[in-house]
């Protein structure tokens, strides 16, 4: 899912910080291809990582708990002039701001003890480097904010070519619980050495929408 990473557009290379690292991605969406910056920052103020994307038009930070649950997403579109914020309190994911045409003010969605998994990427790479079997969590959609239980499973170890390299893999299946998993699936690859994030491919959106690929730029293999 779109909503999985942190995009800022920008052409560069692997820059690395005291406190966090971001590498350049090529996303490509149908026939059209953006140059982009996936980030991620361990917050020195507090346990914790912050996400950001941020486009020519989007800007999107979440703050996660240490192990990568979201603990809050602010999202401010330019182009749709949505601009909200949802932060999680216990069981219940709470919205404010304004999202397409409608306006939130403080309104709740309950959920169970299933982690919130709003930044997908890193809680992918957690499972892509653990021995579970399978973890179910919640999602919100962006489009439409609805809420949705999904799971991460079917991992396995694959050759995966990035670049002109052939690197060692783990692939990791993001799908729906229940019956849907049978119509939709996404999948990511984490290079195996190092859990670094190395091609995202999935659909988002409804039938028609033209398949969406990530990939890390070949420079930085």
């Amino acid at each position: 899912m779109r909503s999985t990473i942190l995009i800022l557009i920008l052409l560069g290379t692997c820059t690395s910080t005291l406190l966090g690292l971001s590498r350049s991605y090529i996303e490509t969406v149908g026939k059209e291809s953006y140059s982009v910056l996936a980030s991620e920052t361990k917050l020195s103020d507090k346990d914790g990582y912050r996400m950001e994307y941020r486009a020519h038009f989007k800007h999107e930070i979440w703050e996660l708990d240490t192990h990568f649950n979201t603990q809050s997403w602010v999202v401010s579109n330019n182009l749709t002039q949505e601009h909200y914020r949802i932060h999680r309190n216990q069981n219940k994911l709470i919205v404010t701001g304004r999202v397409r045409e409608r306006t939130f003010n403080a309104e709740s969605q309950s959920i169970t003890a299933d982690p919130w998994y709003q930044a997908l990427e890193p809680a992918a790479r957690r499972f892509a480097q653990s021995d579970r079997r399978s973890q179910a969590f919640w999602i919100l959609l962006p489009d439409t904010l609805s809420l949705h239980h999904m799971i991460l499973k079917d991992r396995k170890a694959v050759k995966l070519l990035s670049g002109d390299v052939e690197l060692d893999a783990v692939q990791v299946r993001v799908t729906f619980l229940g019956w849907r998993q049978y119509f939709w699936s996404a999948y990511y690859w984490f290079r195996e050495s190092d859990g670094v994030w190395l091609r995202y491919e999935g659909t988002n959106g409804p039938p028609g929408t033209p398949k969406t690929t990530i990939t890390l730029s070949a420079n930085q293999n």
